[in-house]
């Protein structure tokens, strides 16, 4: 089975403007079923960059979902295809648009009649083309716990002011994706692994025989984006940013390269300059000899 590959942005765009494709992703990642998922059109955050006359939309996506047990949360996702230095820069400056952000949810009514409400809880996705350098696993759960911090006991009860500062997070890590999936996770997410490209890039080869059925609609979501031209246009558009993204760092590189060996040349000729010239002083030394004033 043909796939578009969702390491792009605009197929992964195409796959979470689909609602039911986007609560199976998130659903199964999270481990809660999703009752409820808004990923309107403005949750989609777009930031410009002008490259090389080059114009092109940075996408990231936020959802506001609600699970089974009813609590309600803001679920952001980010996409990283490949590695530039300012990545863990704009996942900050993003992730603080939305702590910043005015996003309630009420949750009773004080005396009066007044309604209370809370902030939403944040929480974090991350699809990394790179792996971690120290981490193995498919995918990181980096999850809080709640710790008394005199005694070291763990606390059941959460704090709706703790939950608004802080969030947990998820980080799956495409290029460790194999053959071996070892749940329905692992099976789903096999839709991004790198390994299935095709003579094209953009396409994947999934053997979909081993998918859960309840996935079916997020493989006909990208099934059909693999046969839109729209999308394809996007991807190649992508590469083409990529790739002079890549020829910008590495003439960067090569000129910090540059300046290093030259301040290291610098430096070496410094240090012959004073090695000689204390060789000299030396010689002077000598030649005045000890009663020469």
């Amino acid at each position: 089975m043909r796939i578009a590959n969702p390491m792009y942005d605009a197929v992964f765009k195409h796959l979470l403007e689909d609602e039911e494709s986007a609560r199976l992703i998130v659903g199964t990642i999270l481990g809660e079923q999703i009752d409820e998922i808004e990923l309107a059109p403005q949750e989609i955050t777009a930031q410009n960059v002008t490259l090389a006359q080059i114009d092109v939309q940075r996408l990231d996506f936020a959802a506001t979902v609600r699970t089974a047990d009813g609590e309600r949360l803001r679920v952001l996702i980010e996409v990283q295809k490949s590695h530039y230095s300012e990545d863990v820069l704009r996942f900050r400056r993003y992730l603080g648009q939305h702590y910043a952000e005015h996003g309630y949810v009420t949750v009773g009514e004080k005396d009066g009649g007044r309604e209370r409400r809370r902030a939403l809880p944040l929480l974090t996705i991350y699809f990394l083309g790179r792996r971690l350098p120290k981490t193995g696993a498919t995918v990181l759960k980096v999850a809080r716990r709640y710790l008394d911090a005199v005694t070291g006991e763990e606390l059941p009860q959460r704090e709706d002011f703790v939950e608004a500062l802080t969030h947990d997070c998820y980080v799956v890590q495409v290029p460790l994706l194999t053959d071996e999936r070892r749940n329905d996770l692992e099976k789903l997410l096999s839709i991004f692994d790198q390994r299935l490209q095709t003579e094209d890039r953009h396409v994947l080869d999934l053997d979909h025989m081993g998918m859960p059925p309840q996935y079916a609609p997020v493989l006909r979501r990208l099934e059909a984006a693999a046969a839109d031209t729209a999308v394809a246009a996007s991807m190649a558009l992508a590469d083409e940013v990529t790739s002079i993204w890549v020829r910008q760092e590495e003439t960067i590189a090569e000129r910090e390269e540059t300046i290093a060996e030259r301040e290291e040349t610098i430096a070496e000729h410094e240090e012959t300059i004073r090695r000689q010239k204390a060789e000299i002083d030396a010689l002077h030394r000598r030649i005045r000899g000890p009663g020469d004033g």
